[in-house]
C-alpha cells in the first residue's frame, strides 16, 4: 500500500491533561458521556510530588477530533467561568492551540486542571515537561 492511499486522521488535535485527584472521577464520567462513550477512563495514571502515595493528580495524553476538542474547551470554560470564543469554529488549529495556551493560567487557577494543546500531526508537547512544570512524578511502578 502506497502512502497516497492512506486515510488522513480525523484526530487533528492532541491534548495533555493533568487533573487533581479529587476531580478524576467526575472528569472521567464526563469523558465517557461526551467524548468516548465506548472507552474507559482517560485519567488513570497516579502522580504526586514524590511518585509515591498519596497521589494528588492523574493525567492523560489524548488525540481528539475537531468536535471533541470543542466539547473539551466548552467544558473547561464552564469549569473555569470562561467563555469560548464565538468564532471558535472558524479559528485555525494554531489559533485554537494559542487559545488553550492563553487560557491555561485561568483554567488552572479555577480548576487545578492543566491543559496543553498541540497539533496531532505536528510536534507534540513533552508530557514529562508538563509534569516537571507542576512538580509531579509518575507512580514509581508505572512503566
Amino acid at each position: 500500500m502506497g502512502l497516497g492511499s492512506l486515510m488522513p486522521t480525523q484526530h487533528l488535535h492532541r491534548v495533555i491533561l493533568i487533573v487533581p485527584a479529587t476531580t478524576i472521577a467526575t472528569f472521567n464520567t464526563w469523558v465517557r458521556n461526551n467524548l468516548d462513550p465506548s472507552g474507559g477512563d482517560w485519567i488513570t495514571a497516579n502522580l504526586s510530588a514524590t511518585g509515591s502515595a498519596p497521589f494528588t493528580h492523574g493525567w492523560c495524553c489524548a488525540a481528539l477530533t475537531v468536535p471533541q476538542l470543542k466539547k473539551l474547551a466548552q467544558r473547561l470554560c464552564t469549569f473555569a467561568g470562561l467563555t469560548l470564543p464565538g468564532d471558535w469554529d472558524t479559528l485555525t488549529k494554531q489559533q485554537q492551540k494559542q487559545w488553550f495556551a492563553d487560557q491555561r493560567p485561568a483554567i488552572f487557577a479555577a480548576t487545578g486542571i492543566r491543559v496543553q494543546s498541540a497539533d496531532n500531526d505536528g510536534a507534540w508537547d513533552d508530557p514529562a515537561a508538563a509534569l516537571t512544570a507542576m512538580g509531579l512524578q509518575r507512580q514509581s511502578s508505572n512503566p
